[in-house]
């Protein structure tokens, strides 16, 4: 009969229905003339699932399509609201940790489809873990790239960014903002988490002060054109000397940078923000930006724990 014995015992436990002719040839060899309990048409799973006619039409190309892409929209959009309500609990009950985190990613964090975080302090590496599983409960990997380490990190990760308003791209290019449920806040522990976040993997400290540097694209393509034909061979010039240059020459502002000397306003601490330098490659400019804390106000940093115990003390 070619059924296997795996198959009949099925059948004798009741765990599948018998084929009516399976059932009939069962019937002769046994010579039995019993009926059977209860027959099912055809398709009767079928019918019972919803198919009017119990068997599966073929579908047009473009109704195939249209479904396709209606099953990716309701996929999306419920998605996008998990992500959104994540990211409003985070926001609510964990604001420090977020803002830490929002200042690591702002550092030394690759904000991309396959997000990843890049810093030479394995110290650095372990905060971040660290903050990882507390925000969105798993535990990243961290490895050995060299003379740094690498830290990859799951989307999510850069889809609760997304969604505090951080696109995904490099960052020299994109120029993001500080999130403003950050700046806007008046909580000094959710100030100083970001600030510390940030400076662990982008200040440079000496003896008498702290200099963060931060490069920005210049996007208007007939300025950087006219800068580069004008100083040809050139890596890189002072911003005096591009304005004397081109009159209309207008460094783009650090969104990073200027947020975060408004927070450390909000502290108390002044900084100096300038434009010093602009920067050539082989098909694009950038403008650097350096914010500097001296004096009385560089002591006042330090006393506020702006740094880890762990930052690496280099003269800039």
């Amino acid at each position: 009969m070619g059924i296997s014995k795996t198959t009949l015992l099925d059948y004798k436990s009741e765990r599948a229905l018998i084929p009516l002719s399976i059932y009939n040839s069962l019937r002769r060899i046994v010579k039995e003339h019993s009926d059977a309990s209860g027959i099912f048409s055809p398709y009767w799973g079928q019918r019972k699932g919803g198919l009017v006619s119990g068997k599966k039409t073929r579908l047009s190309r473009s109704k195939a399509k249209a479904m396709a892409l209606k099953s990716h929209l309701v996929r999306k959009a419920k998605r996008e609201h998990l992500i959104s309500e994540l990211a409003r609990e985070l926001q609510n009950n964990k604001p420090a940790l977020l803002a830490e985190f929002v200042g690591r990613m702002l550092g030394d964090g690759s904000i991309s489809k396959f997000p990843k975080y890049l810093s030479s302090e394995y110290e650095s590496h372990e905060r971040m873990r660290e903050l990882v599983k507390e925000l969105f409960n798993y535990e990243p990997r961290t490895v050995k790239r060299g003379r740094y380490y690498e830290t990859r990190l799951r989307r999510i990760s850069v889809q609760v960014l997304r969604k505090l308003g951080i696109p995904l791209g490099k960052k020299s290019i994109t120029n993001p903002h500080i999130p403003s449920s950050i700046l806007k806040s008046d909580k000094r522990e959710v100030i100083k988490a970001l600030i510390r976040g940030y400076f662990d993997d982008e200040a440079y400290v000496s003896r008498t002060r702290i200099e963060v540097s931060a490069a920005v694209r210049i996007r208007d393509a007939e300025t950087c054109k006219l800068l580069k034909e004008r100083f040809k061979g050139r890596k890189s010039i002072s911003v005096k000397l591009a304005s004397k240059a081109l009159k209309t020459f207008k460094p783009p502002r650090s969104n990073i940078l200027g947020g975060i000397r408004l927070l450390l306003s909000k502290l108390g601490i002044r900084a100096k923000l300038k434009c010093v330098r602009v920067l050539f490659n082989q098909a694009s400019a950038s403008v650097e930006w350096k914010l500097i804390i001296s004096g009385d106000d560089f002591h006042k940093a330090l006393e506020s724990s702006l740094l880890s115990r762990w930052k690496r003390r280099t003269k800039p």
